[in-house]
This record gives C-alpha cells, sequence and structure tokens, in this order.
C-alpha cells in the first residue's frame, strides 16, 4: 500500500497482477515492467525501518501482555494449590473423626 501511493504520487499507473507461481502480487506499470525495481533504495531502506518499527512495537505490547497473563496465572495456580491443601487436611480431619471415630465407638 505504501509503494502504491507514493507511485501515485509521482504520477505512475499502476496495476496489481499475481504470479502464478508465487502467493505475493506484484505491481507492474503501463509497459508492465516490475514497479520495485524502479523505486529508488532510499524509499525501500525507510518502509523497512517504518515496518520493523511496527513489528518491535507489536512484540513489545505483546511481551508486555504475555508476562501480566503469566503472572496471573501463577497467582492462580498457588491458590489453587492452597485451596487443594485445606480440602486434604479437611478430608484427613473427616476421616479421623467420623470415619475413624465411628468405628472406635462401636
Amino acid at each position: 500500500k505504501v509503494l502504491e501511493n507514493y507511485l501515485k504520487e509521482r504520477g505512475v499507473t499502476i496495476s496489481i497482477k499475481e504470479k502464478y507461481d508465487e502467493s505475493l502480487p506484484i505491481l507492474f506499470d503501463n509497459e508492465h515492467k516490475n514497479i520495485a525495481s524502479k523505486v529508488p533504495v532510499e524509499f525501500k531502506l525507510q518502509t523497512i525501518i517504518e515496518s520493523l518499527s511496527k513489528i518491535n512495537s507489536t512484540i513489545s505490547t505483546r511481551k508486555d501482555a504475555a508476562s501480566k497473563l503469566i503472572n496471573t496465572l501463577k497467582i492462580m495456580l498457588n491458590e489453587t494449590e492452597l485451596r487443594i491443601g485445606d480440602i486434604q487436611r479437611d478430608a484427613h480431619e473427616f476421616k479421623k473423626e467420623v470415619v475413624d471415630g465411628g468405628m472406635c465407638s462401636n
């Protein structure tokens, strides 16, 4: 899209055709020449730098979200382990008082 806008600003009429052996679209001008070879290197580099900046920003955001999720899951795991311990203690006390205690009274 950036390349399309760049070319339109310079008055180049373009069309997009798909190569049959690849899934990537290629931009062609009126003479059906590949436009990518005509674009200045500085423009290509600037486009790549902007893309990398966006990708790095996305990665950073997703890392932060993943860290928060991991911390939340660790807290939930700790709480679950505490509840399991409480239930096991209650079950042991129940068995000791009711099941074993009931046998002794007979």
